[in-house]
């Protein structure tokens, strides 16, 4: 019942209200947005630059701006990979995440 929006912040849309909230704000340009089980959220931009969430607080994980640029990502939770296709490097790329939050 809930819809998931990044754009300058991370956005929750109430399917049926169609109630906006703001979850996480100064976010940049989002491109790539996954939910985590423990309700924080992995995103990326396309200048290259993919954060985790903790509460409403932003952290870098990755940083390729001055290699290639991040498009959207996915997220497989059991094996904690983040995988990310480029736009010019013509790739797909895998990370596991080892970053946990507590």
């Amino acid at each position: 019942g809930k819809l998931y929006i990044g754009t300058g912040q991370i956005l929750q849309a109430d399917i049926k209200t169609k109630e906006l909230k703001a979850l996480v704000d100064n976010c940049g340009g989002i491109d790539g947005l996954e939910k985590l089980k423990d309700g924080n959220y992995i995103y990326s931009n396309w200048k290259g630059v993919i954060f985790i969430t903790k509460g409403s607080e932003s952290i870098k994980l990755l940083d390729t701006v001055d290699k290639k640029n991040t498009a959207d990502i996915d997220f497989i939770p059991g094996k904690n990979l983040v995988i990310v296709p480029t736009f010019m490097a013509n790739s797909v790329e895998a990370y596991i995440l080892t970053y946990i939050l507590k």
